[in-house]
């Protein structure tokens, strides 16, 4: 479980702190960045969760498993029970469509207000959510 505390941390995962402690006796894939890209990335428990870093300081996290705000499940949760939930007017949010290699289509949200990208398929439910510092 991975408690969002919006700009502070995720989980045990403090933003803006050096990845290096965190990596101390877990298993996780490492994925330097390539040319072009700003960010190496740490995938943990297959992918469910990514820990993007900048030098080696933790700058965004994405979890496709069990991330929470304020204690509410997010991943799961209808985009539209999100916006009443958390009092977000969706048409106030900077939306984008994302395409990909299957054809298939994620919309993101960017929730600039929590520090969160929520991503969600073609059924209105969220599959991912990226949060910043």
């Amino acid at each position: 479980m991975f408690e969002i505390i919006p700009f502070k941390r995720f989980g045990q995962f403090e933003f803006n702190k050096n990845i290096d402690p965190y990596l101390i006796g877990v298993q996780y894939d490492f994925c330097p960045k390539e040319e072009g890209e700003s960010w190496d990335t740490y995938s943990f428990g297959s992918g469910i969760l990514d820990i993007y870093t900048a030098e080696g300081i933790i700058e965004s996290i994405s979890c496709r498993g069990d991330c929470y705000l304020e204690g509410i499940m997010l991943i799961g949760m209808s985009i539209f029970v999100f916006e009443t939930t958390f009092n977000i007017s969706l048409s106030l949010i900077k939306k984008e469509q994302v395409y990909f290699y299957d054809d298939s289509m994620q919309e993101v949200y960017e929730v600039e207000s929590l520090g969160l990208q929520i991503w969600v398929d073609h059924n209105n439910v969220i599959v991912t959510v990226i949060a910043y510092s």
